[in-house]
C-alpha cells in the first residue's frame, strides 16, 4: 500500500490523496490503508483520506452460509459497529469516512458530487457481475495515474470481470497481478462524472 501512495503522489501534483475503498467489512483493509495514509501523511506531509463504502450487511455468500436473525437484523447491526470501532481503536476517525450505501448508490452520490480518487480498491461482492459493474462503475472515478485495484483475484468472478474490463480498456491502462491481487493503472484518461 505505501508504494501505491508514493507512485500515484509522483505522478500527482495534489496535496490531498484520496482512496475509495468498496466493500469494508470489519475493516480489517481499511486500517491497512489507513496505516499506509498515516505514514505517508508523516513522511510527506500530504493528508490522505478514505471513503469506505459498504452497507454492513453481507452479501449473498454471508446469508447462505451464517445464521441471520433476518427481523433484527443484528448481525449487520453487529458488523457496523464493529467496523466503526476497529476504526476509532486504530485512531482513524479523521481519516476514514463510511459511506453506508450499496456501492452503486455510493458511486452515483459520488459523481453527483464530484469526488475522485487516486486510488480505488474494490472488494465488495466476488460474483462475476456484481464485481464487473463496480468496476465499471467506479473505473470512471479513478484520476490519471491513479490506480483501481483489488484482491481475491483466484475468485472466478472476480478474476472474469476483472479481465473483461481491462480487456475493453486496451491501451488506456496499465495491467498487473502480483500475488491475489490486480492493478489496473489508468494512464490515458483523466476522472470522467456521470453528468458532466
Amino acid at each position: 500500500m505505501n508504494d501505491l501512495l508514493t507512485n500515484v503522489s509522483k505522478d500527482s501534483g495534489d496535496d490531498v490523496i484520496k482512496i475509495i475503498e468498496v466493500g469494508s467489512w470489519k475493516g480489517m483493509s481499511t486500517a491497512e490503508m489507513g496505516e499506509a495514509c498515516k505514514t505517508f501523511t508523516n513522511t510527506t506531509g500530504k493528508k490522505c483520506y478514505i471513503i469506505s463504502i459498504d452497507t454492513w450487511l453481507g452479501s449473498s455468500e454471508h446469508y447462505e452460509s451464517l445464521l441471520l436473525d433476518m427481523k433484527t437484523n443484528e448481525y449487520a447491526i453487529n458488523l457496523f459497529m464493529t467496523f466503526l470501532n476497529n476504526i476509532k481503536v486504530k485512531q482513524m476517525e479523521n481519516i476514514v469516512f463510511p459511506l453506508r450505501l450499496p456501492s452503486t448508490a455510493a458511486a452515483h452520490v459520488l459523481h453527483c458530487f464530484l469526488i475522485d480518487a487516486h486510488l480505488i480498491f474494490i472488494d465488495a461482492d466476488h460474483d462475476y457481475l456484481p464485481c464487473l459493474r463496480d468496476i465499471e462503475t467506479f473505473y470512471p472515478l479513478v484520476k490519471k495515474n491513479g490506480i483501481l485495484f483489488g484482491d481475491d483475484y483466484w475468485w472466478t468472478g472476480v478474476e472474469k470481470a476483472v479481465n473483461e474490463s481491462r480487456d475493453l480498456k486496451g491501451g488506456l491502462v496499465k495491467f498487473w497481478v502480483t500475488g491475489r491481487n490486480w492493478f489496473i493503472k489508468k494512464v490515458e484518461e483523466d476522472s470522467k462524472f456521470f453528468n458532466t
